[in-house]
This record gives structure tokens, sequence and C-alpha cells, in this order.
């Protein structure tokens, strides 16, 4: 009797590779600003002088916005920044890590965070995370775009790596201790988000206080960026067509 082999098992036998690429290594000795980062700070009303301050220190970079809750201040890569930053595409897969601790962080509305994560992929889809001292929770697009969705009790005051694994519609965030959010992407663009990050850019990772209805200081020692090997595609395409191959044969004996 002949076995049959399942394209499920072959496939699922499998381990993706992918290639990890750092975009911020604070052991290096240098800011965010000498690695393909942009540094933007603003404040409100606009046309005054943001009191936000950064710089370098312990192997990390150090971000301040805490001297005026008014203030807005981060980093930004992926888009026209960086050249060599991946196509980060939810179809085939792909994981931002970022290993940081929040300093302190305080806020005056239960929907903002002092210190956010912003990802947008591809094709506009994405996700907004953001940290309290004692929570992460991610942005929502319902019932209105940026409210608090998805939320877990942490500590992100301690130095840790954070990892947002994207795969198709689903993200999950994980860090030393194992999960702790998972669920469905969000196109905040088309939720009514009128801000330029949100739309028109793509390939886009930011990290910062970008409202003011919050603040914080907080330290990222490195960032990386992990896609699938071209060559996987081949391998996983070529292990899926064994099955269809066998039973061709098996028909044509």
């Amino acid at each position: 009797m002949k076995r049959h082999i399942s394209p499920l098992l072959l496939a699922g036998s499998l381990t993706l590779p992918a290639a990890a690429q750092l975009f911020y290594d604070g052991t290096l000795g240098t800011p965010m600003s000498s690695q393909g980062w942009l540094y933007q700070a603003a404040t409100v009303p606009s046309g005054g002088t943001p009191s936000a301050t950064t710089g370098f220190s312990s192997g990390a970079t150090v971000t301040d916005t805490t001297p005026a809750a008014t203030d807005r201040a981060g980093w930004a890569t992926g888009h026209g920044f960086n050249p060599s930053f991946p196509v980060l595409d939810r179809s085939t897969g792909y994981s931002v890590t970022i290993e940081l601790d929040l300093g302190s962080e305080s806020h005056t509305n239960g929907d903002r965070a002092g210190l956010n994560w912003l990802t947008i992929g591809s094709d506009g889809f994405g996700l907004e995370l953001g940290f309290w001292n004692n929570s992460i929770f991610a942005q929502g697009t319902t019932p209105v775009v940026f409210t608090r969705g998805e939320n877990v009790t942490t500590d992100p005051t301690v130095r840790n790596t954070y990892s947002l694994s994207v795969l198709g519609s689903a993200y999950t965030l994980s860090n030393s201790s194992g999960t702790l959010l998972s669920g469905s992407l969000r196109n905040y663009f088309a939720a009514g988000a009128p801000l330029i990050p949100y739309g028109a850019f793509q390939n886009y990772v930011f990290l910062g206080d970008n409202t003011s209805q919050a603040a914080a200081e907080f330290s990222v020692y490195s960032v990386a960026v992990s896609v699938p090997e071209p060559s996987t595609y081949a391998v996983v395409a070529g292990a899926l067509l064994i099955p269809a191959a066998l039973g061709l044969r098996r028909r044509n004996r």
C-alpha cells in the first residue's frame, strides 16, 4: 500500500528562513540619526520651539518629550528615508523587533500614549502600539479611529525586546515573556486618519511621541527587520508540488 504525502504535512515541516537586518544597533556607539533614521520634533501650537531632547547614552538613543506635554518628537525609517529598508509585504510576512525601555510616561487622554510604535506595510495596513508605564495597547479603528483596542498589562519600564510579527491580516506582539497581544491589522487611513504617515507613507516605522496629549522618556537599543528569504518561496512551492507530481505518476502507471 502506497502512502499519500500530505501537502500540509510537507509545508508544515518546513522552517521558513528569514533574513534579519539591523536598522539600529546601539552597540556601535552612535545615535539613530547616524544609522538611517530621521528625527523630527514639533510643538503645539505649531511655530513654537519644542523642548523635546534626544541624545545617546549607555548604548541607546534616548528621547525625552516630558519637558512639555504638547511636544511631539520621534524617529522614522523606511519609505524614502532609508533605501535599504525592505518591502513589508504582509502576504509573505515580516517581523520588526525592537529593544527598548520606557523611562517614564504620562497622558491626559486614555486613548493616547507618550511612546508609540507605528508600523505601516507596503499596502497601507499596519499597526500602532501605545506604551504606558504599566501596559501596551493597540490603536483601534472602531468605533472611531485611534481608540484603544487590544491591551495587555505589562511593564515596559524594564528593558526588553519586543517583536511584532505580521502575516496576512493578523499580527502578534511578543517579548521574552511570550505573546502579549494578537489581532487584526488596521488601515488607519481608510478608517479616517487624516495624518500623512497613515496614508502617504508605506514601508514605514516610527518610534516616538506623536501626540500633544501625552509625553514620555524612552531608550531604543536596537531595531531589526526580518523578511522571508527569496529562496523560501521556491522551496515552499517545490514542496507543495511534490504531492501533485506523485499523484500524476500514480495515475500514469
